[in-house]
């Protein structure tokens, strides 16, 4: 394997290694630590991965997270993959053309959030759908100790009912698939300041996708403290951008990190608009604590 540096921050490119293939122990365990020490591995060229090797290859890695609310948007023989994609089917746009286009964390509006997540790329359009990622390790740890000090003592309520599904693009009504899903999915009490279970390191936790206020304060009161610590969290050098190529493969520690699609790509593109198509597989690791506490929807 050879090992490159992306940023000053975070990020790594690995090559002279085939996915396809099994891995011994060995690997795996190198891989682990650099993942723990550059938060977003890149895998540039893995076009011979298909289906079932990547979910081997995140079985390396810990339990998958398979979603039993959200299985019109999943692989239809690989259940373990979530598909994200902008094809127009039957006339129909994709119900995951627009989804992760603000700055989140995967299933933070869940009591179990992600431990991480492997995504590859099947199919990327000539321009646009880069994606962001931020250290959220740097971004708490360069706050002043007296703000330290007070978000340690916070909750934020993360709800998938205030999600950009659809939004973004004034799209209108949410679909009743996604209805369906944010009934099943009640609002989650999260820590504002998470520790790594590895590392030990502390964390911001944040999400512009899915954080409705903190916790006994009013919108009022939380809107400008979470401005003021995503901006902080995502200004430049804090962050890779992963421009994609067809066959990239990423895996990030969603533990101590951030991230968002550049919503620049057509999200419905035409037979004959082009290579605008953008199709990326997702296997997710599932977190392996119960982080989060579950409120009743109508709590603030």
């Amino acid at each position: 394997m050879k090992v490159t540096r992306m940023t000053g921050t975070i990020g790594a490119h690995i090559t002279d290694i085939d996915l396809s293939q099994p891995l011994s122990a060995e690997v795996r365990d190198a891989l682990i630590r650099l993942w723990h020490e550059h938060l977003v591995l890149v895998f540039p060229g893995q076009t011979r991965l298909t289906p079932q090797a990547h979910i081997d290859f995140a079985r390396l890695f810990g339990e998958l997270e398979v979603s039993s609310s959200l299985n019109s948007f999943s692989h239809p023989e690989h259940r373990e993959i979530f598909l994200l994609s902008n094809e127009v089917k039957d006339g129909k746009p994709s119900e995951t053309r627009d989804v992760g286009w603000q700055w989140h964390t995967d299933l933070a509006f869940s009591t179990r959030p992600a431990r991480g997540s492997i995504l590859h790329a099947k199919a990327i359009p000539e321009a646009g759908g880069d994606t962001m990622f931020a250290n959220m390790y740097v971004a708490y740890e360069t706050l002043s100790e007296t703000m330290r000090g007070l978000l340690s003592q916070l909750w934020a309520v993360h709800d998938n009912a205030n999600s950009d599904w659809h939004a973004v693009r004034a799209m209108g009504a949410k679909s009743a698939i996604v209805e369906e899903f944010i009934k099943k999915n009640k609002p989650v009490r999260q820590p504002m300041v998470r520790r790594h279970p590895v590392t030990g390191r502390e964390s911001l936790l944040l999400s512009e996708c899915f954080v409705r206020t903190i916790h006994g304060m009013s919108p009022q009161e939380s809107k400008p403290l979470l401005d003021y610590l995503h901006a902080h969290a995502t200004q430049p050098e804090f962050v890779y951008r992963h421009h994609w190529q067809t066959g990239d493969l990423l895996m990030w520690d969603n533990r101590c990190t951030m991230h968002k699609v550049v919503a620049d790509h057509d999200d419905k593109p035409s037979a004959d608009s082009g290579n605008r198509l953008r199709v990326l597989h997702r296997v997710t690791l599932l977190g392996e604590e119960e982080l989060g506490v579950e409120l009743a929807p109508q709590l603030p």
